[in-house]
């Protein structure tokens, strides 16, 4: 089965980090028996945004406040299984260790 993934983040500026994350995988484990769909391939996809705020907090560490935000896409066939075009988001706290604490 094959698959794709485009990834990338920029940094505004010290404090200011967006990111992206675009990926096409054709799946097989979907449906679970019964399902007449089970082991099936089906082309998904899913696209992330997101956002981190960084700050130091702790000499040698780096942290970030952040969120991400996903859509994922489902062929036409199973979209009465996943609800159309499913949204979730997320909120996360992230320590980087550092070599350099000015950062």
């Amino acid at each position: 089965m094959n698959g794709y993934l485009l990834e990338s983040a920029v940094e505004l500026n010290s404090k200011h980090v967006l990111f992206g994350r675009a990926e096409y995988v054709a799946k097989d484990e979907l449906f679970l028996p019964p399902s007449p769909k089970t082991g099936k391939v089906f082309n998904v996809g899913k696209l992330d945004l997101g956002y981190i705020f960084e700050f130091p907090l702790i000499p040698y560490t780096l942290w970030g406040l952040g969120f991400v935000g996903s859509a994922s896409f489902v062929p036409n066939s199973i979209k009465s299984s996943y609800g159309g075009t499913p949204l979730s988001c997320m909120a996360f706290l992230r320590i980087e260790l550092k070599e350099n604490p000015t950062k």
